[in-house]
């Protein structure tokens, strides 16, 4: 990495010094190169810039990197700074499987305030994703990638990822050597260090785990029904969900957080053991024996190189990938001629939907295949369509046992049935006593049903009721802050108008302490009421503790808020709270406003703060009044 013009571009440079030579060499030289050196020098340090960075974007992805690819994996740091790159790719690119190094070149020019970011790369399978910093008149390297354990690395994320200094107005650039047994493949994401690590930051690991959950809860159904029916077809569908469940991990990174030193190979090898036993699973699903008995033999052949390829793939033969590849995509076209043919004679109940899995399935593998391959563009779609397409056909898969399962059971029920009709007096009462069991069932399983729907209704309440103030029926402190946080990131980043209201009950106490407690809440329900009558849908109004209320106002200018800050205190001043003792009891509030500020404010808490100020400046003119800040 170089931060100046004598280390960050050299063809550059040559350029500039040439120009500042021959101008110091004519008349007026002092002048000409006071003028134009600087200016020459901002052009040098801008013009080969990867990315710019701006403070109005906390993430920054499909920008230009340069790719050079070091097929002896010989080439060292400095004979790769010495050299020009040649090749721009995007931030998000497929290469395909090359068995030599990547090299990446990302040139950040920072034009923001910011000056910590984090350089983030999507996939965790490479086996080395190294970046070099130029610093102190040499280089530093911080390892990432599998090679390097969790706790060595600098930020502990399954995927590469690294801390960045860039001080404002400097340009820097990094170099990033990367070795894979799999593709070159993967997205390099730039975020600010506070965007990074903020929570509730959405992250495709996320998505990965929920659907690591479904495959977990779907092969503990698959195993109960292994252990109900004692059929290998349970067992080989059980050990195919764990082998892809195990696969997701690992494509995903996952298996990291948990202590696994990380496998270069995982990958391939788990992708085969998932490819066997799905192998064995078709057989004995389309009952191919009893069928088709030739394409029962073909497929167990294929079930046993598939599992020496994998065997061979674990040990690191990495010159079986590709016949593996092979003999998986033969495996998987025969397998859908196969349930085409399954599916027009009717192998089994549910032939049909088999096919409809498959023929979702083997579309987002393909892409997902060709996209490895580097064959079609890698984006979001291509790269994870894969898995729409295993979800669809796992769910599928799982139907189709569940209700053979169903089958199965309902045989044995038919056959005692005709068994008992063969009996006299005895055969008569034990299908009464059937009847009536079933009966029983039904009757508990309604009310089971009920019990649900009424446990659910409950849990909808209960919901409600935790963001809402049972007394004024406003959305709690809770829900306003957890609203009002995503409002003010929102209206930062768009740079829209967002103002704040805090609004307070002047003299409460007394309200309490002369007209009883009944009389206070009364109090605070009125003036929920006049405050939702005054909001607009996307406002947040909200009980903020005791006596104060606060009010979010989305897309409103201060000059907005302040008109209806005044229609609010007026409209409170001017209705009655209650009626005690011949009279009618008034109350007044004071409000304390301010709107955002984009360059200073950092968060909602500043506001917060700002319009508290403006209350208590509001309390000090005499209350009844609307203040601003």
């Amino acid at each position: 990495m170089h931060s100046n013009l004598n280390d960050s571009f050299p063809h550059l440079r040559l350029c500039v010094a040439e120009i500042c030579r021959l101008m110091i060499m004519g008349p007026g030289k002092k002048i000409i190169a006071a003028v134009f050196f600087p200016f020459l020098l901002s052009i040098a340090n801008t013009a080969e810039a990867s990315l710019t960075i701006t403070g109005a974007v906390n993430k920054f992805s499909d920008f230009s990197i340069e790719y050079l690819y070091d097929k002896n994996n010989s080439m060292t740091i400095e004979e790769i700074d010495r050299i020009t790159f040649g090749q721009e790719i995007s931030s998000q690119f497929a290469l395909g499987y090359r068995p030599g190094t990547a090299w990446f070149k990302i040139t950040l020019l920072n034009q923001s305030e910011n000056d910590r970011f984090v350089l983030y790369f999507t996939e965790p399978f490479w086996t080395e994703l190294d970046l070099y910093r130029y610093e102190d008149g040499q280089w530093h390297v911080y390892k990432n990638g599998l090679a390097a354990p969790l706790q060595a690395r600098d930020i502990q994320d399954a995927n590469p990822s690294f801390p960045l200094q860039i001080a404002s107005g400097q340009t820097i650039t990094y170099y990033v050597r990367g070795t894979t047994v799999s593709s070159h493949i993967g997205e390099f994401q730039l975020y600010t260090e506070k965007e990074f690590y903020r929570v509730g930051r959405i992250k495709i690991t996320d998505a990965f785990n929920s659907y690591s959950g479904i495959l977990f809860f779907t092969m503990l159904l698959t195993g109960l029904l292994y252990f109900t029916m004692r059929q290998r077809l349970y067992l080989y569908y059980t050990a195919y969900v764990l082998s892809f469940l195990v696969w997701i991990s690992t494509q995903s990174g996952v298996y990291i957080y948990l202590g696994a030193p990380g496998w270069k190979n995982a990958l391939h090898a788990i992708g085969a053991l998932m490819t066997l036993f799905m192998v064995l699973f078709s057989r004995e699903l389309l009952r191919l024996k009893e069928h088709v008995p030739t394409i029962d033999k073909i497929f167990g052949l294929a079930a046993a190189i598939i599992f020496l390829c994998g065997l061979g793939i674990a040990i690191d033969m990495q010159q079986i990938n590709l016949p593996f590849n092979i003999i998986a995509s033969l495996f998987y076209m025969s397998l859908l001629v196969v349930a085409v043919k399954a599916w027009q004679q009717s192998y089994f109940n549910g032939a049909g939907y088999y096919l409809v899995a498959l023929a979702v399935y083997m579309p987002g593998m393909v892409t997902m295949t060709l996209t490895y391959n580097g064959l079609i563009s890698n984006h979001d779609v291509t790269r994870y369509t894969f898995a729409v397409g295993s979800f669809v056909e796992i769910l599928f898969f799982s139907f189709i046992l569940v209700n053979q399962f169903l089958e199965v059971k309902n045989q044995k029920i038919r056959v005692q049935n005709e068994l008992l009709k063969e009996k006299d007096m005895r055969t008569q009462y034990l299908k009464d006593e059937v009847a009536k069991r079933i009966s029983d069932l039904n009757e508990a399983n309604k009310k089971l049903l009920k019990k649900t729907r009424d446990l659910e209704e409950i849990k909808e309440k209960l919901s409600i009721d935790a963001v809402t103030d049972p007394l004024s029926a406003l959305s709690n402190r809770r829900y306003f802050l957890d609203n009002a946080i995503l409002a003010f990131n929102e209206a930062k980043e768009a740079g829209q108008p967002l103002s704040l209201m805090m609004v307070d009950i002047d003299r409460f106490k007394g309200i309490n302490d002369n007209f009883g407690h009944d009389a206070g809440d009364k109090a605070i329900v009125a003036c929920a009421d006049i405050l939702k009558a005054h909001a607009n849908e996307t406002d947040i109004v909200s009980r903020y503790g005791g006596e104060e209320f606060v009010i979010l106002l989305q897309n409103s200018t201060l000059g907005d808020a302040l008109l209806r800050a005044e229609r609010i205190r007026t409209d409170i001043e001017q209705h009655p709270v209650c009626f005690i003792d011949d009279k009618n009891i008034f109350l007044t509030v004071s409000i304390g406003l301010t709107q955002i500020s984009p360059d200073e404010d950092q968060s909602i808490d500043d506001m917060l703060k700002r319009a508290d100020k403006a209350l208590y400046a509001a309390k000090d003119k005499g209350r009844n009044n609307v203040v601003n800040l």
